[in-house]
């Protein structure tokens, strides 16, 4: 069984509209979604909770059939999940091998096998000459490789993107997601936010998000 949400609402305070209405919705597994929607329609918001980074008001999260509590959310997030954000984050000072590593040392994985996977992720990004450069030698477009490549080394479940391309140009844009749909590993499953219609085209399939639910099919 995949991912699912089942009847999720939620607000932002008391008395405040719900952002999401009821949403119940299943992801499909090994492919990768685009969710699409107008501004302040909830899409972050919906990834936030999909990726047990925040408790819906009301409503279930559900992982092979099974509520995930609050007590799980923490583990089973470092375990399964993946992220990749619009704003960079990295160690600068650090070494992009470095900081590549990080994902699989959170999980408690062995340094040695650590780097061995990381040099593999980077690799797979098109980031693996530059495994000893700093990080802060990067471009903008390579150190969202980089975040890619941390997310992807684990070999998580579950890729979630924010806007990954928000603030690249054209042609960085195509390399990073191209980057995200092909780097992911065999089985994960990758939802991604953008406004970008040619980054949601380049999904298996595109989740359009408006008046606080979610369908299948188009750009809203």
């Amino acid at each position: 069984m995949p991912l699912e949400l089942r009847t999720v609402t939620h607000r932002y305070g008391p008395g405040s509209p719900p952002v999401l209405r009821g949403l119940s919705f299943v992801f499909p597994e090994d492919c990768s979604l685009a969710v699409v929607g107008p501004s302040g329609s909830g899409k972050t918001t919906l990834l936030a909770i999909a990726g047990l980074l925040l408790a819906p008001s009301e409503g279930e999260v559900r992982i092979d059939g099974k509520e995930v509590s609050r007590g799980q959310a923490g583990e089973l997030r470092t375990r399964l999940f993946g992220w990749v954000f619009q704003t960079v984050n990295v160690l600068s000072g650090r070494s992009v091998e470095d900081n590549a590593m990080l994902s699989l040392l959170a999980r408690g994985t062995r340094e040695e096998d650590a780097r061995a996977a990381a040099q593999g992720a980077l690799a797979t990004v098109g980031l693996g000459e530059f495994g000893e450069r700093r990080a802060n030698s990067l471009s903008g477009g390579e150190l969202q490789r980089l975040c890619i490549a941390r997310a992807v080394a684990a070999k998580p479940r579950f890729l979630l993107a924010d806007e990954p391309t928000g603030q690249l140009d054209g042609a960085t844009t195509e390399r990073v997601t191209r980057a995200l749909i092909e780097g992911r590993p065999k089985g994960t499953t990758l939802l991604m936010v953008t406004h970008d219609p040619l980054v949601a085209a380049q999904c298996d399939l595109t989740l359009a998000l408006q008046d606080g639910q979610l369908s299948i099919g188009g750009m809203a």
